[in-house]
């Protein structure tokens, strides 16, 4: 049996807040912004040069060969090798932790490393609906954020 749909209601209310507070929430998602475009792009430079290896390339077709004949053992097989290369060139979620590290050291005292980790988890859903799903990433422009 499923649940019965339940009606969800949003209320947007205006944040009452001081001129110097305002300043610091709009630097942090400045500073939030800029981490998730510079491991975004990092990320897609790290696809990028995956697309380009042979051995990604040949892993690919195989993979395909063995979707169209329906082998499941050879499937599986060459998707856990497509895995390996994946995690070789840096694509997983937890590499994507390590490298926003680096540049969250430059920025602890806005962002703090939960919240960095948050934003690299962000990328990695991108990531993957680029690898898995063939969609484009989308890098974070500016916005006029209203507080």
């Amino acid at each position: 049996m499923t649940k019965g749909k339940k009606d969800c209601f949003v209320i947007e209310l205006k944040l009452l807040i001081d001129t110097w507070q305002k300043d610091i929430l709009l630097k942090r998602f400045e500073i939030a912004r800029t981490l998730y475009n510079i491991t975004l792009s990092y990320a897609v430079k790290k696809y990028t040069l995956m697309q380009e290896s042979k051995q990604y390339r040949k892993q690919l077709r195989c993979y395909q060969k063995a979707k169209k004949s329906n082998d499941s053992k050879e499937l599986k097989q060459t998707a856990k090798e497509l895995d390996h290369i994946r995690k070789s060139f840096g694509l997983s979620e937890y590499q994507l932790h390590a490298y926003i590290k680096k540049h969250q050291h430059n920025y602890k005292k806005h962002i703090d490393s939960n919240t960095s980790q948050k934003i690299a988890s962000t990328v990695w859903k991108a990531v993957q609906d680029v690898l898995f799903k063939g969609s484009k990433a989308h890098f974070n422009v500016t916005e006029c954020f209203i507080l």
